[in-house]
C-alpha cells in the first residue's frame, strides 16, 4: 500500500519581494477543502495544462493544493497564471520552485 505525501502548510500570500526572473516558478492557483471543487478545478485546469496536486495543510485543515508548472522562467509563469485566471482563477498567482532549483540571478 502506498503511502500518501507528508502533508505540508500552504501559504497563498505572495512571492518574496526579491524574485529572480530566471528559473523554475509555479502557478499556484488555489489550496482546496473540498473534493469536488478540486476535481472541478482540474479539468478545468486541464485545458491549459496539466495541474499538479499536493496535499498541503491550511489554517489546519487538510487540503488540496493546486499549481500550474514549474515553468522555465518568470515571464512563462506569469502568461500562464494570466490564462489561469481567464478560467476564473483570479488568485492564481506565480511563487519561485525553490532556491534549490532557481539559477543565478
Amino acid at each position: 500500500v502506498a503511502e500518501a505525501p507528508p502533508l505540508r502548510t500552504a501559504s497563498l500570500g505572495p512571492a518574496a519581494a526579491a524574485v529572480c526572473p530566471l528559473g523554475p516558478h509555479w502557478v499556484q492557483v488555489g489550496a482546496f477543502t473540498e473534493e469536488p471543487r478540486w476535481r472541478a478545478a482540474v479539468r478545468t485546469l486541464a485545458a491549459i495544462e496539466r495541474p499538479r496536486t499536493e496535499p498541503v495543510l491550511v489554517n489546519g485543515r487538510a487540503a488540496l493544493r493546486v499549481r500550474l508548472g514549474p515553468t522555465g522562467d518568470r515571464g512563462e509563469a506569469l502568461s500562464l497564471a494570466e490564462r489561469a485566471r481567464r478560467l476564473g482563477f483570479a488568485d492564481a498567482i506565480v511563487v519561485p520552485a525553490g532556491p534549490a532549483r532557481v539559477q543565478s540571478c
